[in-house]
Order: C-alpha cells, then structure tokens, then sequence
C-alpha cells in the first residue's frame, strides 16, 4: 500500500510538472530570463524520468520560436530525452536500435539534406536544419517506450490547459500576425490575420486546434472521458478555429471528428447518435454564425477567392515546374522559388513535396506515413495511442490539401511522438508493459474513468 502512494504521488508530481512546463512555454509572449530559470529548473527532476520529455517536445513543436536562454525548445527537450535516457532506460525503456520505421526517416532526412546542397539556389542551411529535426524525431524511436499509456495522458491533460488558453486568448487578448502575404491574385501586400501566439501564422494555429481537439474525442472514446467536459472544450476549440479563419483546418475538423464517431465501434448506438446530433446542432449554429459575421468559413468564399488563389498557383506549378523537375525536384526551400521566379509557394503538401523533392522525395514521404498507418492500425485496439496515430495521420494528410506541413516543426513533433508511442516494429500489438485497467491515471482520474480490461473477472 506505501508504495502504491509513493508511486501516485511521483505520478502527481510529474503531472503538475509537465503542466507548469507547457504553461510557460505558452505564456511566451512574456519572455524573460525569469521564466528561463523557471524552466531549466522544473526540467531538471525529468532527468529522473525520460518519458516525461516527450509531451514536452510536443508542445515544443507548436512554435519555433518557443525557446530556452536561446535554444530552441523544440531541441531543448530532445537534450533532455537522451540525456536522461542514458541514465535511465533501463527502466523506463529499452534500446532497440534502427528499425523499418527508423530507416524510412532517416532516408528522408537524408535525401533532404543532399536535396540542399543540388538545389538550384545552393540553400543548404534550411535543407540541414529540417533533416536535423527529422533525425532527431526518428531517434525517439530508437527507445521503446514503457510508459505510453502514461504520455498519452500527459499529451490529454496538455490538450485540456491548451485548449482552455487558447480559448481565452482568442476571447480576451487577441494576438496578431503581419506579413507580406505572396498571393498570385494581388501580388505581395501587407496583410493582418488574427492569431493565438506572437510570430505563429494562422494557419499553423488552427493546425494546434485540430491536434488537441483530436486528443480530446479520442479520450471521449477509449478513455471514457465525461461527454459533457469534453463538448465544451471541443466547443471552445471550434470557436477558435472560427476566429483563426483557416478553412482546411476548420473542415478537416468537422470531417474527421463525424468520421471518427460514425465508425468507431467503443460507442453504443445511442450515445453516436446523441454525439452526432449534438455535432449536427454544432454545424448548423456554426454556419448559421460565421455567415452572418461574413467569414471566409464559408464555403462558397472558398470558390470566389480560388482558395487564396491556390487553385490558380497549383495550375501553373503542374504545368511549369513539375514538369521539368519532376525526378528529383528543384531542392528543398523556398528561394528556389523564387530563383525561378515565383512570389508563392504550393501551399499544397503533395505538389510542394514534388515541386521540391520530385518524385523521389514525395515516395519516401509517402512509404513513411503508409508504414506508419500501418503500424498504428496493429496496435491493440484498446490502447487510445492507436486511435490518436491514425487519425493524426489521415489529419495531416487532409490538411496538405490546403497547407504544405513536411517543413514544419509541428509536424515532426507529432513524429516524435507516433515514434514514443507506436513501439517496436515487431512488438506493436504489445503497446505497453501496463494493463489497460492502468490507462486512468492518478493525476486525472477526476476527469475520466476508463472501463478496465479486468471487469469481468471480478
């Protein structure tokens, strides 16, 4: 029985800690050494716990200019990973070296560092930078993880205090973000969009909204979280998402929550159906909303304005430069769009990985994230990291319709946790060392109260 409470009260502990840790990554508007000191300081008991880290590089993903006296955050708490896992994994994983999965990254990050140095601008220190940050996320998979069930509740209980921050960001203190938009319709002109953190576009905002909003329905159905709680928050992450005016996210959301409780079997008939008539009141109450305030939600705004003008701008890409690069493409970043030139980019995930990295890049890419599906689909079914993998997948690939996400940082956050939770390549159906009985945790238990696996037998 003691050690039953000292283990609940280290449990405790690192909860309340990776809560204080993501909150002043949030509140970096308000920068100061202060709050540097404050997050080396609460770092340091991680070091005793190397799952601990990965939520936290989560987080770190969202902005890249979240940082520690100068470090990018992102890389901070990838320090703080291996680090701790030399002195610890052990106990709280096991080393497995390269696997499959490791291997398809570490190709791409490969051919995208030599896609810098053949690139028709030379540009090789952004073709380094983001093979690095794939490397890195690949490398989490070197360790299977333990603890899964335990960093999906940290990522739950993250995704709770975001979504309330966010909300109230949007609601009372609106940030804004300035730049010189590069449309092909009205050349470059400065332009003002609402966002949720200083120097994040929009639309990498709204990205935010859609991963935490997909953690919250996933712990409605795997971990039984209170339905009434769990509407309220998703209703306060649709608000923000109508007040960052991202179209493909905002959709992608919609579609991919209605798919999710139409096809999962975890539900009974009539809680689908009150779930899907409470979204189609949602639905209604949102387009009825955004169309009476003008916003550019709205459908039809998306064919008058040609997607920002995408439609025109994945034309003449197609047409004039896939064509002549479509083996190797013209190498990774963005002045090589503009050496040939073009004022945009494809904003379009599958045309910019060709454009970029031609065919061979966007096959690498693709083997990635079809090995990945794969792996989450074998995981056992009553693990919530199953659910959360796939649908972060299909997520990401909705929004490269409207959005270019390989180069991004959010993106291979996301990768360093598919890596932490997805195990061993040949021992995916055994997620975890832990029962699923073990999925309620002490730190939030309060919120929610998973059905165990040992009902029956008691």
């Amino acid at each position: 029985m003691l050690t039953k409470i000292k283990i609940e009260d280290n449990e405790r502990l690192f909860y309340m800690l990776i809560t204080l840790l993501s909150t002043l990554l949030l509140i970096d508007d308000v920068k100061s050494i202060v709050e540097d000191v404050l997050l080396v300081l609460l770092s340091l008991p991680l070091l005793r716990r190397p799952v601990t880290a990965i939520p936290l590089i989560f987080v770190a993903s969202w902005n890249p200019m979240f940082s520690v006296f100068g470090l990018g955050a992102f890389y901070y708490y990838f320090i703080i990973f291996f680090v701790s896992m030399l002195f610890s994994h052990k106990q709280y994983g096991e080393y497995i070296g390269l696997t499959r999965s490791t291997l398809y990254y570490l190709l791409f990050g490969s051919y995208i560092a030599i896609s810098g140095y053949f690139s028709i601008s030379h540009s090789v220190d952004p073709a380094l930078k983001l093979a690095i940050t794939i490397i890195l996320a690949m490398s989490v998979g070197l360790f299977k993880c333990r603890d899964t069930n335990y960093v999906f509740s940290c990522i739950f209980l993250i995704a709770i205090e975001a979504s309330l921050f966010f909300f109230a960001r949007a609601l009372f203190n609106p940030a804004y973000y300035t730049l010189d938009e590069e449309s092909f319709l009205s050349g470059v002109r400065p332009y003002v969009s609402q966002t949720l953190m200083t120097q994040l576009n929009p639309n990498s905002a709204a990205q935010i909204i859609v991963i935490i909003s997909t953690i919250i329905i996933v712990a409605l159905v795997k971990m039984r979280a209170k339905t009434f709680l769990v509407s309220i928050l998703l209703l306060m992450n649709i608000y923000t998402l109508i007040y960052l005016g991202s179209r493909t996210s905002f959709y992608t959301l919609f579609f991919v929550i209605i798919s999710y409780l139409i096809y999962t079997s975890n539900l009974s008939i009539t809680r689908k159906f009150y779930l899907i008539l409470f979204s189609a009141i949602i639905g209604l109450i949102t387009t009825y909303y955004i169309t009476s305030v003008g916003s550019r939600l709205v459908v039809h705004s998306l064919m008058n304005d040609y997607g920002s003008g995408r439609f025109l701008m994945w034309g003449i890409l197609l047409e004039n430069v896939i064509k002549d690069y479509w083996l190797h493409g013209f190498g990774f970043g963005s002045a090589n769009y503009r050496l040939l030139g073009y004022s945009f980019d494809a904003d379009n995930l599958y045309l910019d990985l060709l454009c970029q990295l031609g065919i061979i890049g966007f096959s690498l890419f693709l083997m990635l994230h079809i090995h990945l599906y794969r792996r989450a689909k074998s995981m056992n079914a009553e693990v919530p990291a199953k659910d959360f993998l796939t649908l972060m997948v299909i997520n990401f690939l909705i929004i490269g319709l409207g959005e270019s996400v390989f180069d991004t940082t959010l993106y291979w956050g996301f990768i360093a946790i598919a890596c932490s939770l997805s195990g061993e390549e040949e021992d995916v159906t055994d997620d975890s060392n832990l029962p699923v009985s073990e999925f309620t945790l002490s730190g939030v238990d309060g919120f929610y109260a998973t059905k165990t696996s040992n009902e029956n037998n008691d």
